[in-house]
């Protein structure tokens, strides 16, 4: 996440964005990404805030390839392996 956030961009953003991530499968979890004033943080767990956008994944491996660029977001959005919800 460190290499991946545009602090600048971030700021400009001058909103709260709360992102849930709940990856299926034994080894999978849910954790939040709350961005806000161009800092960011991730909590494990989620109803810790409330959600902007959330994103659920089929496994843990689409997750991962998603997270690494191996996988595209629109091929795996199109394929099922990550859904959207919320703004």
């Amino acid at each position: 996440m460190a290499k991946a956030l545009n602090k600048d961009q971030a700021l400009k953003m001058k909103q709260k964005v709360v992102i849930q991530y709940n990856v299926l499968e034994p080894r999978g979890g849910t954790w939040q990404l709350v961005l806000e004033n161009g800092e960011y943080k991730i909590t494990l767990g989620d109803s810790i805030e409330d959600i902007s956008c959330m994103m659920n994944f089929d496994s843990l491996e689409s997750f991962v390839k998603l997270t690494n660029g191996e996988l595209g977001p629109i091929k795996a959005y199109m394929t099922g392996k990550v859904k959207f919800s919320g703004s």
